[in-house]
């Protein structure tokens, strides 16, 4: 299952991934290019423009997190 984590998405959009043997959280890389994506949609006329904006995730797996083994 892919779903947005919309309180942890104010400034930065926050995704949880499940799937078998996974359980991860990503984040968007770089706040600023976050922020800058939230004025542009709010901006009228220029929000329903492309939007230039180059989308990173970071997604880190919440069972390899919490794994001592994998320090």
């Amino acid at each position: 299952m892919f779903s947005k984590e919309f309180g942890a998405s104010l400034l930065r959009s926050t995704w949880h991934l499940s799937a078998p043997g996974v359980e991860a959280l990503g984040k968007e890389r770089r706040p600023v290019i976050a922020v800058l994506r939230r004025i542009w949609t709010l901006i009228p006329y220029l929000g329903d423009v492309w939007v230039p904006f180059v989308f990173h995730f970071d997604f880190v797996d919440k069972g390899v997190e919490d794994d001592p083994r994998s320090r």
